[in-house]
C-alpha cells in the first residue's frame, strides 16, 4: 500500500446565486486546494433547479437539486479526476434555470506540508 500523508487545513468557498447563473458564475482560485464536499442551501422554488460545481467547464459534483425553497441538498458524487484545483484555476458554480437561487457552500482541503511518503 502506498499513502502520502500530510497536514491539510480546511477552506469552505461559499457562492450566493442571486441571478442567472446559467453561463457560470466564476471565482479565481487564490489558492490550491482539493474539493472534498459541496452542499447547497435554496433560497427559492424553482422547478427543476440545479446547481452544478466545476473545475472550469468540467464537472466536480453531480447537478444538486435546487427546486425547493429552505431545502439543503448535498452533493452525491464528487469526480476525483476534477477535485484538484491550482492557484488560478476557475471555481465555477452553474444553474439549470434562469431562475435558480442558493447559497452554495464548498469545502476543500488545502495542503499545509507533507509529512512522509509510505510505501
Amino acid at each position: 500500500m502506498a499513502a502520502t500523508i500530510g497536514i491539510q487545513e480546511t477552506l469552505c468557498v461559499r457562492a450566493t446565486i442571486t441571478g442567472d447563473a446559467t453561463g457560470g458564475d466564476v471565482y479565481t482560485m487564490v489558492r490550491a486546494g482539493q474539493v472534498c464536499d459541496a452542499w447547497v442551501i435554496c433560497t427559492a422554488t424553482s422547478n427543476g433547479g440545479t446547481v452544478t460545481v466545476l473545475n472550469a467547464s468540467i464537472a466536480i459534483t453531480d447537478a444538486m437539486a435546487c427546486a425547493t425553497n429552505k431545502a439543503l441538498i448535498r452533493a452525491g458524487t464528487i469526480d476525483d479526476a476534477s477535485f484538484d484545483l491550482a492557484v488560478g484555476n476557475a471555481l465555477t458554480f452553474t444553474t439549470n434555470g434562469a431562475s435558480d437561487r442558493g447559497v452554495v457552500c464548498v469545502e476543500m482541503l488545502t495542503p499545509l506540508c507533507r509529512i512522509s511518503t509510505v510505501a
